[in-house]
């Protein structure tokens, strides 16, 4: 359970999850290299695995287990855990250069931070799909608005029946990636949901009650049911846009 609250689930750590991201972690809150994800935390914790609304009152429940921590503690001691700026010269010399790390550290310097989010183009790739689903929700946190998230919505339910893949590289354990695959497809409906939440769109904020078999997690049967919402889906976001007039922007 305790994982569930550790920097591997939170969202400002966006390149890993509970079963994905086998080296380090970059937290975008705190500007730092993570270097146990697993056993860490901070009270600004955003779970990755389910939407906001969903887990409000134990989020802020950990908020204030941890409000008289300022940065990342450990997540069992609560000692303080040291930060260490990103740097690649740092990663380099330590041996923890990560490709997908490096681009969203620079992503965070950026003054562009949405055209860094719209060029992501992740398709059935698990590990960028993860840092992208995540990168978009701070986004939306910090805005408040879903206005600019309409393309990148769209994007991600069209490819809500793909199955994700993964490097070796890319998972905790090599041998097992179906872990790893529910991590991406509850993260991207953890995305959805706080789209609807915040365009106030009530089938898309409760996509999930359409999505069967999601208890077996058996991926042949819950695609099925995946490849059902997608249409409806689009159509009411695509049609809330055209009635909120931004639709000729897009």
């Amino acid at each position: 359970m305790d994982e569930l609250f550790s920097c591997r689930n939170c969202i400002h750590n966006p390149a890993q999850s509970l079963n994905i991201g086998s080296g380090f972690g970059v937290c975008l809150k705190h500007d730092s290299v993570i270097k146990d994800s697993g056993i860490t935390t901070c009270k600004y914790l955003r779970r990755k695995d389910l939407a906001m609304f969903l887990v409000e009152e134990s989020i802020e429940e950990h908020e204030e287990e941890y409000s008289k921590y300022n940065g990342i503690v450990n997540i069992y001691s609560k000692e303080k855990i040291s930060k260490i700026k990103y740097s690649e010269h740092y990663c380099w010399e330590n041996d923890l250069f990560d490709s997908l790390n490096n681009h969203i550290a620079r992503y965070h310097k950026s003054d562009k931070k949405w055209l860094f989010i719209q060029g992501m183009t992740p398709g059935v790739d698990g590990r960028r799909s993860i840092a992208q689903t995540s990168l978009t929700r701070r986004y939306m946190y910090r805005c408040g608005t879903w206005k600019s998230s309409v393309r990148i919505a769209t994007d991600i339910i069209s490819t809500l029946p793909q199955k994700p893949l993964f490097s070796e590289a890319d998972t905790l354990d090599e041998q097992n990636t179906n872990d790893a695959l529910w991590d991406v497809i509850f993260g991207k409906l953890a995305f959805i949901q706080e789209y609807g939440k915040l365009a106030h769109i009530d089938d898309v904020t409760w996509a999930t009650d359409s999505v069967e078999h999601m208890e077996t997690l058996n991926w042949e049967m819950v695609k099925e049911s995946l490849k059902k919402i997608v249409q409806p889906l689009i159509d009411s976001i695509l049609g809330h846009a055209k009635n909120s007039g931004i639709f000729e922007d897009l």
